[in-house]
């Protein structure tokens, strides 16, 4: 999951707060 967050990204099609919020370990 960590491996290609761009891949995620569009499939969810999420801002660019979503990234930050995964990398930050929000979620």
């Amino acid at each position: 999951m960590a491996r290609g967050p761009k891949r995620h990204l569009k499939r969810l099609a999420a801002p660019k707060h979503w990234m930050l919020d995964k990398l930050g370990g929000v979620f």
